[in-house]
């Protein structure tokens, strides 16, 4: 297996075995608050420069089974009993939404979970009334038609922070996958 990288626009950088160079990676996922990962290397001299052009802050780390981070760390260089080592750490993917607040109010009584939830991902990411405010890396996926209902209301709140709380409070999960 390796770990893919890319650029904050989607475009493929490289990969790094996980059996060769990497002395530890560590994967969290939480379900209702932001996931995060962190990976060190031993690069050799052949792959120093590749890797260090590779880790950079918000590439994107990708394990498969649409399962991907972003590196928020700047890559931290040290030597461990003589062996040189890179260090960076991140969030996973869920972390796009939380660079969004909810414009103006969000008010819903009994209506479908997936259904509020893609409306204020929809609202605040993928097709914002302020052209400017679009992420345009990020799409909405599959509708799977929940019919659990929620009631819930905020005012500018934080996007992401917003849809763990309907997540939690209704026992739905969601994930930002690199497709």
């Amino acid at each position: 297996m390796n770990i893919l990288i890319f650029d904050s626009a989607i475009n493929y950088l490289g990969d790094i075995p996980l059996d060769k160079s990497v002395t530890e990676f560590t994967w969290v996922e939480k379900s209702y608050e932001l996931g995060e990962f962190s990976l060190i290397v031993e690069p050799t001299d052949e792959t120093r420069e590749t890797l260090i052009s590779m880790l950079k802050k918000e590439n994107i780390v990708y394990i498969g089974d649409s399962q991907s981070g972003i590196i928020k760390s700047d890559i931290k260089i040290f030597t461990d009993d003589g062996i040189e080592k890179f260090e960076i750490g991140g969030k996973m993917a869920e972390e796009y939404l939380s660079r969004r607040i909810i414009w103006g109010k969000v008010h819903y009584e009994g209506k479908h979970v997936d259904t509020a939830m893609r409306e204020m991902v929809k609202n605040a990411v993928t097709d914002p009334s302020n052209a400017n405010r679009k992420i345009s890396t990020v799409q909405l996926g599959t509708d799977y038609s929940i019919t659990d209902s929620v009631d819930y209301q905020d005012s500018y709140g934080n996007l992401l922070e917003d849809l763990y709380a309907i997540a939690k409070t209704t026992g739905y999960h969601f994930r930002l996958a690199l497709d």
